[in-house]
């Protein structure tokens, strides 16, 4: 319907495309009435955080500056920005790379494929960076939104493109105001607004390159003037004519449905149908392979006088007749199908179905299905994924509306602002204020020009005879500023919650390794709710990243990617017992099992930090120490030595064997470490 243009739809498919279109205008203009008080935040946080003139508000600065030719000084002591840098390392510092964990051993390879292929699609993405970035305008302004979706733009894989983790741009996101979850998948509809240019528009969309056109861009302009309850920003944002930019909308919504599960009450799994024929067909499917299964096990042996039915035990039961034995067998076929068919139901729930439309303007330029979802073998898709390829991050929300939502900076403000008028007094102060004065008696007139070159030298001697000269120093302000500059200082830095001892700093001059650690932990309770908020986005990001290597990723791309690395393709049992790639049908089969998977694998995190990996080593060394089995090749590849191929093709050699077990050394490596190892930071979800 909205791939049809205006002029060829029927009036049936043009009063369902006004209709269409008006309710995805009215529920962004909703969010855009709602939002207006965080939006303001959110772009004054992201002025505070840039620091200088941005951190001052405009009136103060015409007060400062009403003196063109001698201005009052204006100065800005970032200690917002110092914290968002903080918070923004300790991020990268505890970098942790996606693994996919089995819920059973049998999937345990299947894991490991699951967790190169998204360490592949991390990789060529960017994705660190890009996860990086997220966070840190997370907690500038939030909510920090990441857009999961397929690229063929910025990649060398024009074929099969590539996934991208785009993060969007502060306050181009919407989204149901009635969402209370945290990763708002629960809202009603969610939505992005994006520039386009105008040519690849008219190409993207070919039936509608007569009315996206800048002259209609400006009629819809013009249009706006006559509406009511239209924001003035929403006015200017259709068309941008310096850069023939036109403005598109992509809006997500929920479609209520009703759908036809296939339920196994032995394994809790459902497969999921378009209509309850479909679901009877699969379970008249199950019984009758049971019921073969079950008659396959006996023999029908037939004598001169009657017949046998051998049962899979070797008992036997003789017909008369070859019809009386092949209906014992049907009886048998029937069953043991009923048998199996106990163990399946057939329910049918409502539940939704996502749909995306592009609009611009008063133009609707499509309504589709979403194409994110679970995929056959001929890439069509059998069941559209209910999830948004939208994750926000929200450093805290406390409570469910636009006003919980809150960055670093929110409550940090106020201490800058103050920390700024006085920093920019004591500079005043400094340059313009009053200084210290000789009072000198007036016998000395003829000698006061030769008492000024005096005494100014270092070590100055003067010989006078009555009154002698007295100082009168300067007004002492810095003594007062001073000290309340520091406390503003220290205030920013307990608001934001991020102590000392968390920002490396110590007043004690000897503390050891694992009280600072000590120390550290303690001060990351400040920061616990954060860091909590950022975990559950992040797995989220991780699910996301799974499915669309299952929808988009070729067979093919998935065995490049494996066969790449000899080590990994060893790890995940690909390779055959002559150190030689499997067959491409035994790696292809494992392949077919990993784009079909559905919830074997949970989403978790390892530390991929240095100190993680040394960490891990030191422990492992000491279980080698204590006598326990540790494989060479396990200690290399832990470690951050270089030149690990060879030294495992060297061990491999000498049989994969090490020396004696040194205590000593595992000792000192153990006391060099510092610190306990670094505790798992994920939790397995389902």
């Amino acid at each position: 319907m909205g791939r049809v243009p205006k002029g060829q739809r029927t009036k049936p498919q043009q009063r369902e495309a006004d209709a269409t279109l008006n309710t995805l205008r009215g529920q962004w203009l909703s969010w855009y009435d709602a939002s207006g008080p965080l939006r303001i935040v959110t772009d004054e946080n992201f002025r505070f955080n840039r620091g200088g003139r941005d951190q001052w508000d405009p009136k103060d600065i015409t007060i400062l500056e009403e003196d063109k030719k001698n201005p009052r000084p204006i100065q800005s002591f970032n200690v917002c920005a110092a914290n968002v840098n903080f918070l923004a390392g300790y991020e990268w510092d505890k970098n942790q790379d996606y693994r996919y964990f089995p819920r059973g051993t049998e999937d345990e390879a299947l894991g490991r494929m699951a967790t190169a292929e998204v360490k592949y699609a991390m990789d060529v993405g960017q994705g660190r960076a890009q996860l990086h970035r997220w966070f840190r305008k997370g907690i500038i302004g939030p909510p920090a939104v990441l857009h999961l979706c397929l690229n063929y733009n910025y990649t060398d894989d024009l074929v099969e493109g590539d996934i991208d983790l785009d993060v969007l741009p502060e306050n181009t996101w919407a989204w149901d105001v009635f969402a209370r979850r945290y990763d708002k998948q629960d809202a009603q509809w969610q939505a992005q607004s994006y520039f386009m240019p105008l040519d690849q528009a008219r190409k993207k969309w070919k039936n509608h390159e007569a009315v996206l056109t800048e002259s209609c861009a400006t009629n819809w302009l013009d249009q706006t003037d006559n509406l009511t309850g239209v924001p003035d920003q929403v006015r200017a944002v259709f068309y941008s004519k310096d850069s023939n930019m036109i403005r598109i909308n992509r809006h997500y919504s929920r479609k209520p449905v009703e759908v036809v599960l296939l339920w196994n009450k032995q394994t809790a799994e459902a497969e999921r149908f378009d209509t309850g024929k479909d679901a009877e067909a699969a379970l008249q499917a199950i019984r009758d392979t049971a019921g073969e299964q079950a008659a396959s096990a006996y023999q029908l042996i037939p004598t001169a006088t009657e017949t046998a039915l051998v049962s899979p035990m070797g008992q036997a039961m003789a017909f008369p007749t070859p019809d009386e034995a092949e209906a014992e067998l049907g009886r048998i076929r029937s069953q043991a199908g009923m048998a199996a068919a106990r163990f399946f139901e057939i329910v049918t729930r409502p539940t939704t179905i996502l749909r995306v439309a592009h609009y611009c303007g008063w133009e609707l330029l499509d309504d589709e299905t979403s194409p994110y979802g679970r995929t056959n073998g001929d890439g069509e898709i059998i069941e559209v994924d209910w999830r948004y390829p939208y994750v926000p991050f929200i450093p805290y929300q406390d409570t469910d509306d636009f006003t919980g939502i809150k960055g670093v900076l929110n409550d940090i403000k106020d201490p800058q602002r103050e920390l700024n008028w006085d920093h920019s007094m004591l500079l005043e102060e400094i340059v313009r204020g009053p200084k210290g004065v000789w009072l000198l008696p007036k016998e000395m007139h003829a000698d006061v020009q030769n008492f000024k070159k005096i005494i100014t030298r270092p070590g100055a001697v003067v010989e006078f005879v009555g009154t002698a000269p007295m100082y009168v120093p300067p007004a002492a302000m810095a003594q007062t500023v001073l000290p309340k500059m520091q406390i503003e200082m220290e205030a920013i830095m307990r608001i934001s919650g991020i102590n000392a001892e968390l920002a490396g700093q110590t007043t004690q001059k000897t503390v050891s390794g694992r009280s600072i650690q000590a120390r550290q932990a303690g001060g990351l309770v400040g920061v616990n709710s954060l860091l909590v908020n950022w975990q559950a986005s992040k797995r989220l990001v991780g699910e996301l990243l799974i499915r669309r290597v299952q929808q988009y990723y070729s067979l093919a791309k998935m065995h490049r990617i494996l066969g790449q690395n000899q080590r990994l393709a060893e790890e995940m049992g690909l390779l055959g017992p002559t150190t030689r790639l499997k067959s491409d049908d035994e790696v292809l089969a494992q392949l077919k099992q990993l784009k079909n998977l559905d919830y074997d694998c949970v989403t978790d995190f390892q530390e991929a930090s240095p100190t993680a990996r040394q960490a891990t080593v030191t422990l492992m060394m000491q279980f080698l120490a204590a006598g326990m089995p540790i494989p060479p090749n396990l200690l290399i590849e832990a470690s951050d030595v270089p030149y690990k191929e060879e030294i495992t093709a060297a061990l491999a050699k000498q049989g994969n064997q090490l020396g004696p077990p040194n205590p000593e050394l595992a000792k000192a490596i153990g006391a060099g470490q510092g610190s306990a190892p670094s505790q798992p930071t994920g939790v397995n979800v389902g």
